[in-house]
Protein backbone atom coordinates (compact mmCIF):
# COMPACT_ATOMS: atom_id res chain seq x y z
CA UNK A 1 0.00 0.00 0.00
CA UNK A 2 1.55 3.28 -1.05
CA UNK A 3 1.55 6.56 0.86
CA UNK A 4 -1.31 8.07 -1.16
CA UNK A 5 -3.71 5.23 -0.28
CA UNK A 6 -2.76 5.44 3.41
CA UNK A 7 -3.40 9.19 3.38
CA UNK A 8 -6.85 8.73 1.80
CA UNK A 9 -7.83 6.08 4.36
CA UNK A 10 -6.72 8.32 7.22
CA UNK A 11 -8.72 11.21 5.81
CA UNK A 12 -11.89 9.11 5.52
CA UNK A 13 -11.53 7.80 9.10
CA UNK A 14 -11.01 11.32 10.41
CA UNK A 15 -14.08 12.57 8.53
CA UNK A 16 -16.26 9.77 9.96
CA UNK A 17 -15.09 10.47 13.52
CA UNK A 18 -15.83 14.17 13.05
CA UNK A 19 -19.39 13.47 11.78
CA UNK A 20 -20.14 11.10 14.70
CA UNK A 21 -18.81 13.61 17.19
CA UNK A 22 -20.89 16.40 15.68
CA UNK A 23 -24.12 14.36 15.84
CA UNK A 24 -23.36 13.35 19.46
CA UNK A 25 -22.85 17.01 20.32
CA UNK A 26 -26.16 18.05 18.69
CA UNK A 27 -28.08 15.27 20.42
CA UNK A 28 -26.65 16.20 23.83
CA UNK A 29 -27.44 19.84 23.22
CA UNK A 30 -31.05 18.96 22.33
CA UNK A 31 -31.45 16.81 25.47
CA UNK A 32 -30.08 19.57 27.68
CA UNK A 33 -32.55 22.07 26.25
CA UNK A 34 -35.44 19.71 26.86
CA UNK A 35 -34.26 18.86 30.39
CA UNK A 36 -34.59 22.47 31.41
CA UNK A 37 -38.38 22.12 31.03
CA UNK A 38 -38.47 19.02 33.23
CA UNK A 39 -37.82 18.56 36.92
CA UNK A 40 -35.76 15.44 36.27
CA UNK A 41 -33.28 14.23 33.72
CA UNK A 42 -34.74 12.49 30.70
CA UNK A 43 -33.02 9.23 31.53
CA UNK A 44 -34.50 9.18 35.04
CA UNK A 45 -37.96 10.03 33.77
CA UNK A 46 -37.90 7.15 31.36
CA UNK A 47 -36.45 4.68 33.82
CA UNK A 48 -38.67 5.40 36.86
CA UNK A 49 -42.25 4.12 36.72
CA UNK A 50 -43.71 6.84 38.92
CA UNK A 51 -41.59 9.73 37.70
CA UNK A 52 -43.31 13.07 37.24
CA UNK A 53 -42.47 14.29 33.78
CA UNK A 54 -44.09 17.71 33.67
CA UNK A 55 -44.64 20.21 36.42
CA UNK A 56 -48.25 21.29 36.42
CA UNK A 57 -50.29 23.49 38.67
CA UNK A 58 -53.65 21.78 38.91
CA UNK A 59 -56.61 24.11 39.24
CA UNK A 60 -59.60 23.05 41.32
CA UNK A 61 -61.51 20.44 39.43
CA UNK A 62 -58.69 19.95 36.91
CA UNK A 63 -56.97 16.71 35.92
CA UNK A 64 -53.30 16.32 36.92
CA UNK A 65 -50.85 15.19 34.25
CA UNK A 66 -49.61 12.27 36.33
CA UNK A 67 -52.92 10.47 35.68
CA UNK A 68 -53.47 8.32 32.61
CA UNK A 69 -53.08 10.85 29.82
CA UNK A 70 -54.60 8.37 27.35
CA UNK A 71 -57.84 8.02 29.32
CA UNK A 72 -60.76 9.06 27.16
CA UNK A 73 -58.66 9.32 24.02
CA UNK A 74 -61.13 7.10 22.14
CA UNK A 75 -64.16 8.69 23.81
CA UNK A 76 -65.97 11.38 21.87
CA UNK A 77 -67.51 14.39 23.47
CA UNK A 78 -71.19 14.91 22.80
CA UNK A 79 -70.26 18.33 21.45
CA UNK A 80 -67.77 16.87 18.96
CA UNK A 81 -68.62 15.05 15.71
CA UNK A 82 -68.20 11.29 15.73
CA UNK A 83 -67.31 11.09 12.08
CA UNK A 84 -66.93 13.99 9.69
CA UNK A 85 -68.38 12.00 6.78
CA UNK A 86 -71.33 10.85 8.90
CA UNK A 87 -72.03 14.41 10.00
CA UNK A 88 -71.82 15.62 6.42
CA UNK A 89 -74.38 13.02 5.34
CA UNK A 90 -76.70 13.94 8.22
CA UNK A 91 -76.42 17.63 7.45
CA UNK A 92 -77.06 16.97 3.76
CA UNK A 93 -80.14 14.91 4.66
CA UNK A 94 -81.43 17.70 6.93
CA UNK A 95 -80.92 20.21 4.15
CA UNK A 96 -82.77 17.98 1.67
CA UNK A 97 -85.61 17.47 4.17
CA UNK A 98 -85.93 21.22 4.46
CA UNK A 99 -86.08 21.58 0.69
CA UNK A 100 -89.00 19.15 0.53
CA UNK A 101 -90.70 20.14 3.78
CA UNK A 102 -93.65 21.89 2.15
CA UNK A 103 -94.22 18.85 -0.11
CA UNK A 104 -94.30 16.59 2.92
CA UNK A 105 -96.67 18.87 4.81
CA UNK A 106 -99.22 19.14 1.97
CA UNK A 107 -101.98 16.57 2.45
CA UNK A 108 -101.76 13.82 -0.16
CA UNK A 109 -105.02 11.85 -0.40
CA UNK A 110 -103.97 9.48 -3.18
CA UNK A 111 -103.05 6.05 -1.81
CA UNK A 112 -99.52 5.02 -2.76
CA UNK A 113 -99.21 1.27 -3.24
CA UNK A 114 -96.35 -0.86 -2.01
CA UNK A 115 -95.02 -1.50 -5.50
CA UNK A 116 -94.70 2.09 -6.60
CA UNK A 117 -91.58 4.18 -7.19
CA UNK A 118 -91.99 7.79 -6.01
CA UNK A 119 -90.14 10.79 -7.43
CA UNK A 120 -90.61 14.21 -5.82
CA UNK A 121 -89.59 17.53 -7.37
CA UNK A 122 -89.38 20.69 -5.24
CA UNK A 123 -89.05 24.18 -6.74
CA UNK A 124 -87.57 27.08 -4.77
CA UNK A 125 -90.15 29.37 -6.36
CA UNK A 126 -93.45 28.53 -8.05
CA UNK A 127 -93.19 27.90 -11.79
CA UNK A 128 -95.79 28.20 -14.53
CA UNK A 129 -96.26 25.49 -17.14
CA UNK A 130 -98.85 23.68 -19.23
CA UNK A 131 -96.84 20.67 -20.36
CA UNK A 132 -94.54 18.33 -18.51
CA UNK A 133 -92.10 15.89 -20.12
CA UNK A 134 -93.83 12.82 -21.52
CA UNK A 135 -92.46 9.97 -19.41
CA UNK A 136 -94.63 7.17 -20.80
CA UNK A 137 -92.10 6.12 -23.49
CA UNK A 138 -89.63 5.29 -20.73
CA UNK A 139 -91.92 3.11 -18.63
CA UNK A 140 -94.98 1.03 -19.52
CA UNK A 141 -95.97 0.00 -15.97
CA UNK A 142 -98.12 3.06 -15.33
CA UNK A 143 -97.16 6.64 -14.45
CA UNK A 144 -99.34 9.09 -12.54
CA UNK A 145 -98.22 12.68 -11.99
CA UNK A 146 -99.45 15.13 -9.36
CA UNK A 147 -98.87 18.88 -9.17
CA UNK A 148 -98.60 20.82 -5.90
CA UNK A 149 -100.39 24.13 -6.35
CA UNK A 150 -101.39 26.41 -3.46
CA UNK A 151 -100.60 23.64 -0.96
CA UNK A 152 -102.99 21.25 -2.74
CA UNK A 153 -102.08 18.15 -4.72
CA UNK A 154 -103.83 17.97 -8.10
CA UNK A 155 -103.65 15.15 -10.63
CA UNK A 156 -101.83 16.48 -13.68
CA UNK A 157 -103.88 17.17 -16.81
CA UNK A 158 -101.99 17.75 -20.03
CA UNK A 159 -102.49 21.25 -21.43
CA UNK A 160 -103.90 22.74 -18.22
CA UNK A 161 -102.15 25.83 -16.82
CA UNK A 162 -100.37 25.36 -13.50
CA UNK A 163 -98.49 27.58 -11.06
CA UNK A 164 -96.73 24.86 -9.15
CA UNK A 165 -94.35 24.53 -6.21
CA UNK A 166 -93.71 20.83 -6.65
CA UNK A 167 -94.37 17.58 -8.47
CA UNK A 168 -94.92 13.99 -7.39
CA UNK A 169 -94.55 11.19 -9.93
CA UNK A 170 -95.76 7.69 -9.07
CA UNK A 171 -94.30 4.93 -11.24
CA UNK A 172 -95.63 1.38 -11.10
CA UNK A 173 -92.86 -1.15 -10.60
CA UNK A 174 -94.86 -4.09 -11.89
CA UNK A 175 -98.01 -5.09 -13.79
CA UNK A 176 -99.35 -8.18 -15.52
CA UNK A 177 -96.74 -7.83 -18.30
CA UNK A 178 -93.65 -7.78 -16.11
CA UNK A 179 -91.34 -5.75 -13.89
CA UNK A 180 -89.86 -2.33 -14.58
CA UNK A 181 -86.10 -2.34 -15.22
CA UNK A 182 -83.53 -0.14 -13.41
CA UNK A 183 -82.68 1.37 -16.80
CA UNK A 184 -86.27 2.53 -17.27
CA UNK A 185 -86.29 4.20 -13.86
CA UNK A 186 -82.96 5.83 -14.68
CA UNK A 187 -84.34 7.17 -17.97
CA UNK A 188 -87.35 8.69 -16.20
CA UNK A 189 -85.08 10.30 -13.62
CA UNK A 190 -82.76 11.72 -16.29
CA UNK A 191 -85.67 13.13 -18.28
CA UNK A 192 -87.01 14.90 -15.20
CA UNK A 193 -83.54 16.18 -14.33
CA UNK A 194 -83.27 17.84 -17.74
CA UNK A 195 -86.64 19.47 -17.18
CA UNK A 196 -85.94 20.90 -13.72
CA UNK A 197 -82.50 22.12 -14.85
CA UNK A 198 -84.39 25.07 -16.37
CA UNK A 199 -85.65 26.00 -12.92
CA UNK A 200 -84.24 26.17 -9.41
CA UNK A 201 -85.56 22.74 -8.58
CA UNK A 202 -84.40 19.69 -6.66
CA UNK A 203 -85.32 16.05 -7.10
CA UNK A 204 -85.48 13.03 -4.80
CA UNK A 205 -86.68 9.49 -5.30
CA UNK A 206 -87.30 6.34 -3.30
CA UNK A 207 -84.73 3.57 -3.39
CA UNK A 208 -86.48 0.75 -5.27
CA UNK A 209 -83.46 -1.29 -6.37
CA UNK A 210 -83.89 -4.17 -3.90
CA UNK A 211 -87.63 -4.25 -4.46
CA UNK A 212 -87.19 -4.50 -8.25
CA UNK A 213 -84.74 -7.40 -7.87
CA UNK A 214 -87.18 -9.23 -5.58
CA UNK A 215 -90.09 -8.67 -7.99
CA UNK A 216 -88.10 -9.94 -10.96
CA UNK A 217 -87.24 -13.09 -9.02
CA UNK A 218 -90.85 -13.84 -8.03
CA UNK A 219 -92.84 -12.61 -11.03
CA UNK A 220 -93.45 -16.00 -12.70
CA UNK A 221 -94.43 -17.58 -9.41
CA UNK A 222 -97.06 -14.92 -8.71
CA UNK A 223 -98.27 -14.90 -12.31
CA UNK A 224 -99.40 -18.50 -11.81
CA UNK A 225 -101.75 -17.42 -9.00
CA UNK A 226 -104.57 -16.46 -11.37
CA UNK A 227 -107.82 -18.40 -10.93
CA UNK A 228 -110.91 -16.93 -12.59
CA UNK A 229 -114.30 -18.54 -12.19
CA UNK A 230 -116.91 -18.23 -14.92
CA UNK A 231 -120.40 -19.72 -14.56
CA UNK A 232 -123.50 -19.11 -16.65
CA UNK A 233 -127.20 -18.60 -16.04
CA UNK A 234 -129.77 -19.43 -18.70
CA UNK A 235 -133.30 -18.02 -18.55
CA UNK A 236 -136.35 -19.83 -19.85
CA UNK A 237 -137.32 -16.65 -21.69
CA UNK A 238 -135.46 -13.61 -22.97
CA UNK A 239 -135.33 -10.61 -20.64
CA UNK A 240 -134.70 -7.03 -21.69
CA UNK A 241 -131.70 -5.12 -20.41
CA UNK A 242 -134.01 -2.90 -18.32
CA UNK A 243 -135.63 -5.95 -16.71
CA UNK A 244 -132.24 -7.42 -15.83
CA UNK A 245 -131.05 -4.08 -14.52
CA UNK A 246 -134.14 -3.82 -12.32
CA UNK A 247 -133.34 -7.19 -10.75
CA UNK A 248 -129.57 -6.77 -10.41
CA UNK A 249 -129.50 -3.15 -9.18
CA UNK A 250 -132.79 -2.67 -7.33
CA UNK A 251 -133.28 -6.18 -5.92
CA UNK A 252 -129.68 -7.32 -5.32
CA UNK A 253 -127.86 -4.03 -4.86
CA UNK A 254 -125.33 -4.54 -7.64
CA UNK A 255 -123.55 -1.54 -9.15
CA UNK A 256 -123.92 -0.99 -12.90
CA UNK A 257 -121.00 0.55 -14.74
CA UNK A 258 -120.72 0.69 -18.52
CA UNK A 259 -123.14 -2.20 -19.01
CA UNK A 260 -121.52 -4.54 -16.44
CA UNK A 261 -122.99 -5.30 -13.00
CA UNK A 262 -120.67 -5.55 -9.98
CA UNK A 263 -121.16 -6.99 -6.51
CA UNK A 264 -119.01 -4.83 -4.23
CA UNK A 265 -118.41 -5.27 -0.50
CA UNK A 266 -116.16 -2.87 1.42
CA UNK A 267 -114.73 -1.53 -1.81
CA UNK A 268 -113.77 -4.94 -3.21
CA UNK A 269 -115.38 -6.52 -6.25
CA UNK A 270 -116.74 -9.92 -5.20
CA UNK A 271 -118.10 -10.94 -8.61
CA UNK A 272 -119.48 -9.29 -11.75
CA UNK A 273 -122.12 -10.13 -14.36
CA UNK A 274 -121.58 -9.76 -18.10
CA UNK A 275 -123.23 -11.01 -21.28
CA UNK A 276 -122.42 -14.57 -22.38
CA UNK A 277 -119.32 -13.36 -24.25
CA UNK A 278 -117.86 -11.60 -21.16
CA UNK A 279 -118.83 -8.25 -22.63
CA UNK A 280 -121.12 -5.42 -21.58
CA UNK A 281 -124.90 -5.57 -21.79
CA UNK A 282 -126.48 -3.25 -24.36
CA UNK A 283 -129.50 -1.24 -23.32
CA UNK A 284 -131.50 -2.00 -26.49
CA UNK A 285 -130.99 -5.79 -26.42
CA UNK A 286 -132.68 -8.72 -24.68
CA UNK A 287 -130.81 -11.62 -23.11
CA UNK A 288 -131.44 -15.23 -22.24
CA UNK A 289 -127.89 -16.24 -21.25
CA UNK A 290 -125.40 -14.31 -19.14
CA UNK A 291 -122.16 -15.01 -17.24
CA UNK A 292 -121.21 -14.58 -13.58
CA UNK A 293 -117.47 -14.08 -13.09
CA UNK A 294 -115.16 -13.87 -10.08
CA UNK A 295 -111.39 -13.48 -9.70
CA UNK A 296 -110.87 -15.95 -6.88
CA UNK A 297 -107.14 -15.21 -6.55
CA UNK A 298 -108.08 -11.75 -5.27
CA UNK A 299 -109.26 -13.35 -2.03
CA UNK A 300 -107.32 -14.90 0.82
CA UNK A 301 -110.42 -17.04 1.35
CA UNK A 302 -112.14 -17.85 -1.99
CA UNK A 303 -115.27 -19.05 -0.21
CA UNK A 304 -116.16 -15.40 0.42
CA UNK A 305 -116.70 -14.96 -3.32
CA UNK A 306 -118.17 -18.41 -3.89
CA UNK A 307 -120.79 -18.07 -1.17
CA UNK A 308 -121.89 -14.63 -2.40
CA UNK A 309 -122.03 -15.84 -6.03
CA UNK A 310 -124.08 -18.96 -5.31
CA UNK A 311 -126.40 -17.06 -2.97
CA UNK A 312 -127.31 -14.68 -5.78
CA UNK A 313 -127.64 -17.53 -8.32
CA UNK A 314 -130.01 -19.47 -6.05
CA UNK A 315 -132.07 -16.38 -5.28
CA UNK A 316 -132.24 -15.44 -8.96
CA UNK A 317 -133.55 -18.92 -9.86
CA UNK A 318 -136.44 -18.47 -7.42
CA UNK A 319 -137.24 -15.09 -8.95
CA UNK A 320 -136.80 -15.97 -12.63
CA UNK A 321 -137.33 -19.33 -14.31
CA UNK A 322 -133.67 -20.15 -14.95
CA UNK A 323 -130.84 -22.64 -14.41
CA UNK A 324 -127.24 -22.30 -13.22
CA UNK A 325 -124.70 -23.74 -15.69
CA UNK A 326 -121.08 -24.83 -15.41
CA UNK A 327 -118.26 -23.17 -17.32
CA UNK A 328 -118.98 -25.70 -20.09
CA UNK A 329 -122.61 -24.51 -20.12
CA UNK A 330 -123.94 -27.75 -18.70
CA UNK A 331 -126.57 -27.72 -15.94
CA UNK A 332 -124.71 -27.67 -12.64
CA UNK A 333 -125.32 -30.68 -10.42
CA UNK A 334 -124.22 -31.41 -6.86
CA UNK A 335 -121.10 -33.31 -7.92
CA UNK A 336 -120.13 -30.41 -10.23
CA UNK A 337 -120.19 -28.09 -7.24
CA UNK A 338 -118.09 -30.48 -5.11
CA UNK A 339 -115.61 -30.93 -7.93
CA UNK A 340 -115.32 -27.16 -8.29
CA UNK A 341 -114.57 -26.78 -4.57
CA UNK A 342 -111.87 -29.47 -4.74
CA UNK A 343 -110.17 -27.77 -7.70
CA UNK A 344 -110.17 -24.41 -5.92
CA UNK A 345 -108.76 -25.90 -2.71
CA UNK A 346 -106.02 -27.70 -4.66
CA UNK A 347 -105.04 -24.48 -6.44
CA UNK A 348 -104.88 -22.44 -3.23
CA UNK A 349 -102.89 -25.14 -1.42
CA UNK A 350 -100.34 -25.11 -4.25
CA UNK A 351 -100.04 -21.33 -3.96
CA UNK A 352 -99.36 -21.53 -0.25
CA UNK A 353 -96.71 -24.21 -0.76
CA UNK A 354 -94.98 -21.85 -3.19
CA UNK A 355 -95.16 -18.97 -0.69
CA UNK A 356 -97.68 -17.08 -2.83
CA UNK A 357 -100.25 -15.19 -0.81
CA UNK A 358 -103.64 -15.08 -2.60
CA UNK A 359 -105.51 -11.86 -2.07
CA UNK A 360 -102.29 -9.90 -1.53
CA UNK A 361 -101.56 -6.59 -3.21
CA UNK A 362 -98.85 -8.19 -5.34
CA UNK A 363 -101.22 -10.88 -6.64
CA UNK A 364 -103.81 -8.25 -7.52
CA UNK A 365 -101.23 -6.18 -9.39
CA UNK A 366 -99.78 -9.09 -11.40
CA UNK A 367 -103.15 -10.79 -11.96
CA UNK A 368 -105.66 -7.92 -12.14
Amino acid sequence: MNEVQIAIIGLVVTLIIAIVAYHFYQERKFKDSISRGFNQSIDDALNEDNATVLESKVEDGGVPFDKDIFAGLNEVSEDEPKDLLEVAVVEEQKEQDNDFEYLNNAKFDYKIGTYVHVIDVAFANSIKFKLLPDLTPFCSKGITTFVLEKNEWLEYEKGKKYNANGLRILIGLINEDGVVSPLQLSNVYNELTRFIAKYDGKIRQTNSEEKVVELQKNFKKYKSASLELELFVVNHDYLSYNALRQIFVNDYGLIEQNGIFYKVIDGQIIFYITNENSGAFESDNSYRLFAINSKLHHFADPMIALDALFDLAESYQTKVDSRLLTSNKMIMKEYDYKSLIRQIELHFNNLKRNDVEPGSELVKVICP
